[in-house]
């Protein structure tokens, strides 16, 4: 229950903003110039190949910026100041739900959440019964997903398995982790990769995301990038080459993974060369887009409602949702 009070706090927050009053990209000042937000992580790691070579398309500037949460991304999207996002796919579907004109234009990545430890007793998640497990976010994605993967192995959270979350953020869990003092826990990357170099002794017990593969036809859509709806609308061509440009620069990354890493490092997305290049696989990036996002989006966003309904805006989506051809 406290869970789902904690998203009810933070979807009544958001329901707060969108009725603050918003303005529309086109009153925007300076017209000559595409913004596209992500965090830092797997999502911006996304287009580092993109935005080493490419400043602008079609005239265009492009001013790629890169925020550590994502509560400074929803303002500045409550307040459509923004062409393209990254973001959580369940915080895309909230804003959805909440009417502000942005569609799901791509899935870039599918899945970045490990179970790690010390120990090499536990190397299944039915081998968690009457363990304590140590995650972030109480009631947000990496949360529901795990709760989600224990009920589908047979056990029921907070009975049969201790979750704990001592330890709110992923950096503060990441260090804790690194320190020894969380001894199961669920990561995500690129953390979970700077953990395992700080201390050797940890090791990825079971692999998240192939987890949810057993029961789905795909990895987790955990991302989404958004367009605005009068950039789909009215530049149809500057949004193609756009996706076009974000999609190669995905690509870039799992196939020049020793350029990419070394982009993490100059665009600080991590300190660390050799654990970017960990990192970078277990991003499981993979551009996706139109008609093909459509089977697994739903079935997460299900798994989500069935939660609790506000953790998607308290509904499922329509199928404008998602931007198809």
């Amino acid at each position: 229950m406290n869970n789902k009070l904690s998203y009810l706090n933070t979807v009544l927050l958001l329901t707060t903003l969108l009725f603050s009053g918003c303005k529309s990209i086109s009153d925007n000042n300076n017209q000559d110039q595409i913004r596209i937000l992500s965090l830092k992580g797997p999502s911006a790691i996304t287009m580092l190949n993109m935005m080493e070579k490419t400043s602008s398309i079609d005239g265009k500037q492009i001013d790629y910026q890169i925020f550590a949460e994502p509560t400074r991304i929803r303002s500045i999207l409550l307040q459509e100041e923004a062409e393209f996002a990254f973001l959580p796919t369940n915080m895309a579907a909230i804003l959805y739900n909440k009417e502000l004109p942005y569609q799901v234009v791509m899935i870039p990545v599918w899945g970045t959440l490990y179970l790690c430890g010390n120990t090499k007793y536990i190397k299944t998640i039915k081998d968690l019964n009457g363990q304590r497990v140590f995650s972030m976010a109480r009631g947000l994605n990496p949360d529901i997903i795990f709760r989600y993967l224990l009920e589908q192995n047979g056990l029921t959270p907070d009975e049969d398995i201790t979750i704990d979350y001592s330890f709110p953020t992923h950096i503060d869990l990441a260090n804790a982790v690194a320190a020894g003092l969380a001894p199961l826990a669920v990561l995500s990357e690129p953390q979970m990769s700077l953990v395992l170099k700080k201390n050797p002794d940890i090791k990825i017990l079971v692999d998240l995301n192939n987890e949810w593969k057993k029961s789905h036809v795909s990895g987790i859509p955990q991302t989404a990038l958004i367009a605005h709806k009068s950039l789909i609308r009215d530049q149809a061509q500057l949004l193609e080459r756009i996706i076009r440009e974000i999609s190669a620069s995905c690509n870039s990354a799992n196939n020049n993974p020793d350029k990419t890493a070394g982009l993490c490092v100059k665009y600080n997305i991590l300190p660390d060369k050799d654990a970017a290049l960990k990192a970078i696989p277990r991003c499981n990036i993979l551009p996706v887009t139109g008609e093909n996002i459509l089977d697994p989006l739903n079935t997460y966003l299900q798994v989500f409602y069935t939660f609790n309904p506000l953790s998607i805006g308290e509904q499922l989506p329509d199928e404008n949702f998602i931007f198809k051809k």
